[in-house]
């Protein structure tokens, strides 16, 4: 009997050191959004009302500089790349992300993302940066061209 307590303790510790371990994140590519013949006024409430459709929290917006900042909000493994566990598991954790936009004219309207995303490990409570797919920027545009009445073929050099 206590042979086997033993040989299952040396298990779960292998198991749980297993699950620890870490494989990083792969690199993504940046999501861009160009639109020609489009108004800074109209995108900038066209990238608002999205937000606020998709229940992204606002922290700070300054039309000026073009620019709006999320507040943290959870985001899925479907969203952003964590790496994975040696198991070729996504780590059990929180997910949490905070969005950076920034609309500029260079020529035509763009619309850059910068996503960043942070994991809190539930097995050990390290904290590890993650990569976006660029899924929930995709989204947005998706979202904007509707609210624009644009077709994504009509977007000038816009990221499928």
């Amino acid at each position: 009997m206590r042979r086997s307590g033993l040989a299952l303790l040396l298990f779960l510790m292998l198991v749980s050191g297993l699950s620890c371990g870490y494989r990083s994140q792969t690199s993504h590519a940046k999501v861009v959004g160009k639109y020609a013949a489009t108004d800074k006024q109209r995108l900038w409430e066209a990238v608002l009302q999205t937000l606020d459709q998709k229940q992204i929290p606002i922290a700070r917006k300054d039309y000026g500089s073009g620019i709006i900042t999320s507040d943290s909000f959870p985001v899925t493994p479907a969203m952003v790349d964590c790496g994975k566990n040696l198991l070729g598991a996504d780590y059990a954790g929180t997910r949490l992300g905070v969005l950076e936009i920034k609309l500029r004219k260079q020529g035509e309207m763009q619309i850059d993302f910068q996503l960043s995303a942070l994991l809190t490990i539930l097995a050990n409570k390290k904290q590890v940066k993650c990569n976006s797919f660029g899924k929930l920027e995709k989204e947005i545009l998706e979202s904007v061209d509707l609210r624009l009445g644009l077709k994504r073929d009509q977007i000038n050099g816009a990221t499928p």
